[in-house]
């Protein structure tokens, strides 16, 4: 089941952050009120996945708050990323939630990439992608275009191999 035609009464899709051979993570809304992490198995084909509810319906598990933060952070590893994970909604999300808490204004988004020949290089090295994002609008994902295959080694040459976001606070 496509997990972007659920009609959850309760949770309201905002983005997809990962779809992995089955299982979704998503960021969205509950009962209109506040910003959640939620997940579920899809099912293949037309069946309805996991989990239900009443009348078989398709719906989102939401993750317990304390544990949002983390689980976001962790789709931000390199094994996450290299399937798939959407890391410009995962920033987003983690901005929103910080938002709401109003413990943090602005998250800071830095890279660091690695050759074959284990050189790795950090912002200012090299080509990288490091940016400040401010949570303000987060409807869409913010897109932050990179072509992994142009990085090269500052030492050797060599193509990047890997690729590693930071999420950190930043202050304004």
């Amino acid at each position: 089941m496509d997990p972007r035609s659920i009609n959850d009464s309760q949770f309201r899709l905002i983005h997809i952050l990962l779809e992995d051979n089955g299982f979704t993570i998503a960021f969205g809304t509950w009962e209109d009120e506040s910003y959640v992490l939620a997940m579920r198995w899809d099912g293949e084909g037309p069946a309805t996945g996991y989990p239900v509810g009443r009348g078989g319906r398709a719906k989102w598990f939401v993750v317990q708050r304390d544990l949002a933060w983390p689980m976001l952070c962790s789709l931000l590893a390199t094994p996450v990323i290299s399937r798939g994970a959407n890391v410009s909604a995962v920033v987003a999300a983690l901005n929103v939630l910080d938002a709401e808490r109003g413990s943090i204004k602005t998250i800071r988004l830095s890279t660091r990439a690695g050759c074959s020949a284990g050189h790795s290089w950090a912002p200012g090295a090299g080509p990288s992608l490091d940016t400040t994002i401010v949570p303000e609008f987060f409807t869409a994902p913010i897109t932050m275009p990179f072509n992994l295959s142009d990085l090269r080694c500052p030492e050797c040459e060599d193509p990047a191999r890997t690729i590693d976001f930071q999420a950190a606070p930043a202050e304004m």
